[in-house]
């Protein structure tokens, strides 16, 4: 190996894409693939690649010249002159110009990624994106921050939850054998709720703690929309719920396959109720029918906001359940695939969630949906991505709100 200087503007390999150039400084056969390093040019008002992730190697940005962008998992940072930017492995990010001449920085993969994918950044054709806005939704249970402008040709670091003019494309996320109906619009919304909240106050979920905070809470007023809903048949879930190693565990189950609507979803077990029928009472008879739960094992301890679906037009009633030790449970091949479970604790880890905002204009919003979407008309649908699910719809917007309930976010 000769050693030698690497100036500006010069590499072992250059390549170049929408105005872009790229110099790669080091490459894996000089270092024994320990690392790369890429000098990058930006074009002011250039595209931005898609949003996009390295599952096999970490990033990161050390800014030369001008304002640069980047977007990690839904969030901008506004970096400029010498500023520095990790992205761990797995981690969904893009990156563009911020400022109006043109940007240099430094691209460091480690271990080394000595090649340009143009595939990589390939941008699909999307829908006319929605107008900026100075204001957010107001949402049952999320935490929406506006966006503020970092100001063209500015010198400063920065910090913003975004409400893009050009929504990033969404990452290619695995979503096993569900069929998720994402419009062509859809694009990442803002954090999770708890995003603020230090890993350790995110441990040590117990039964106790949760208990505390549904009698602190009281019982839930109104219905909580979830999408675009029209209010039909009642129904309702159990969120049976135990302790191990002082984490408080729920139970989910992944509906079979062969079912005519939500098939092979992850959902608490629950259904329609009966003629009569109370939550609680509906909720112990379902879980009984699809797991096999004894109701006698199970000690109620309150509800969750009732919600209200589009799809089913049905109005549900979740209702919180706690268990003495981890359960005994059968699952109904009519009705049930597989019954897991998760900790508490795993959801709120980081990575776990994310928001993505869908706009459904071939679906008009009745009167008393409209004060719950974005000014684009957009609404937010949250995912828990766990290693052999992904966790959606109604199932996650319940999760969402025990989580806040219990972490007080």
């Amino acid at each position: 190996m000769t050693v030698g200087v690497v100036g500006p503007g010069e590499g072992e390999r250059t390549f170049s894409a929408r105005g872009s150039v790229m110099h790669f400084k080091a490459l894996a056969e000089q270092n024994g693939g320990d690392f790369s390093l890429m000098e990058r040019t930006l074009p002011p008002r250039g595209r931005r690649p898609p949003a996009h992730r390295h599952t096999n190697c970490s990033e990161a940005y050390f800014v030369l010249d001008g304002q640069v962008s980047v977007i990690v998992e839904g969030e901008e940072l506004i970096v400029g002159p010498e500023g520095f930017v990790l992205i761990p492995r797995g981690t969904a990010h893009t990156f563009g110009n911020a400022g109006e001449v043109e940007a240099r920085l430094l691209v460091l993969h480690a271990p080394a990624v000595d090649a340009y994918s143009p595939a990589s950044t390939t941008s699909g054709t999307r829908r006319s994106p929605p107008a900026p806005t100075r204001s957010g939704p107001s949402w049952p249970g999320s935490r929406w921050r506006p966006a503020e402008s970092p100001g063209r040709g500015r010198s400063r670091y920065g910090r913003r939850v975004i409400d893009p003019t050009e929504p990033p494309l969404l990452p290619a996320w695995p979503e096993g054998r569900q069929d998720i109906p994402r419009p062509s619009g859809a694009y990442p919304g803002g954090p999770a709720p708890w995003a603020e909240r230090l890993p350790g106050d995110r441990r040590g979920l117990s039964l106790d703690r949760l208990r505390t905070a549904i009698d602190l809470a009281g019982e839930p007023t109104g219905t909580s929309l979830d999408g675009f809903p029209d209010p039909g048949a009642p129904s309702a879930v159990l969120l049976a719920l135990f302790e191990e190693a002082g984490e408080a565990r729920v139970i989910l189950t992944r509906r079979a396959g062969h079912l005519r609507s939500h098939r092979g979803e992850v959902s608490f077990p629950g259904g329609r109720l009966d003629p009569g029928e109370d939550p609680e009472t509906g909720a112990l008879r379902e879980a009984e029918e699809e797991i096999g739960l004894d109701p006698a094992a199970v000690a109620l301890a309150g509800r969750l906001t009732p919600l209200s679906t589009f799809a089913s037009q049905s109005v549900i009633t979740p209702v919180v359940g706690f268990l003495e030790d981890r359960p005994r449970v059968s699952p109904n091949p009519a009705e049930v695939e597989h019954v897991f479970d998760v900790s508490l604790a795993e959801l709120v880890a980081e990575g776990v969630f994310r928001e993505e905002r869908w706009i459904r204009p071939d679906r008009p919003a009745p009167a008393h949906v409209r004060p719950f979407l974005g000014p684009d008309g957009s609404f937010p649908v949250w995912f828990f991505e766990l290693p052999e699910d992904t966790v959606w719809g109604v199932t996650a917007r319940v999760l969402v709100e025990l989580l806040v309930l219990v972490l007080g976010a």
